[in-house]
């Protein structure tokens, strides 16, 4: 399966992890560790695993943390957007998340996968699989410095994916033109105005600013 390019700024170091902003790619990066994680969570609920099994499991958690991470921030490797940040960390636990929300769905949907006798009869088969999608492929990254042209680069690379969004396109060029480091930007100027509204409503207020302009 064709996992495609991953597009990300400069590492910033950070309590002795370096941290990097994905400019492509978030969505399938969520989507990947929530997989995983879910998945060695079924897995150690077998009654069937084996201690190959849990040591696995333990090598996934290794994957998925910074075991040296001080803030709650830094504790996973990916971390989503502000809006997604709550769900996310409690699917990745293995906590409850209100119902209807996007990470739930996909939860609920991989839960219901991974406890399915149907498509994994046993604790080796899950394990299996798993240990596939852990180590049978490689990713291409490309790390952009604070001179290249990040919105050029993401265009010629992602021609045949889903078009970005006005709001996309307008957070980038946001990002772009701030005279300080994109995490700071991203943090100073566009983290508050995504924090407690949804992307149809930011939608709608961007189609808004521009009309009245």
């Amino acid at each position: 399966h064709f996992f495609g390019t991953l597009i990300l700024t400069e590492g910033e170091r950070e309590e002795q992890i370096s941290r990097h902003m994905l400019i492509d790619g978030q969505q399938r990066l969520t989507t990947l560790t929530v997989l995983l994680a879910r998945g060695v969570q079924a897995l150690a609920r077998r009654t069937d695993a084996s201690d190959e099994h849990m040591d696995f499991c333990k090598d996934v958690d290794k994957v998925l943390r910074n075991r040296r991470a001080k803030k709650p921030e830094h504790a996973f490797k990916v971390w989503p957007t502000a809006k997604d940040q709550v769900h996310y960390s409690a699917l990745m636990r293995g906590d409850p998340t209100p119902k209807g929300n996007r990470f739930s769905r996909l939860a609920q949907f991989l839960d219901t996968r991974f406890n399915c006798a149907q498509e994994f009869e046993s604790a080796e088969s899950l394990y299996s699989f798993l240990e596939k999608v852990l180590n049978a492929g490689f990713t291409v990254s490309i790390e952009m410095g604070s001179s290249d042209n990040i919105c050029a680069v993401f265009s010629s690379i992602n021609g045949k994916g889903c078009p970005l969004k006005p709001m996309d396109l307008l957070k980038n060029l946001i990002l772009m033109r701030a005279d300080i480091g994109l995490t700071e930007a991203y943090e100073r100027y566009w983290k508050p105005v995504e924090a407690d509204i949804t992307d149809e409503e930011l939608e709608k207020l961007f189609r808004k600013i521009v009309l009245a302009m």
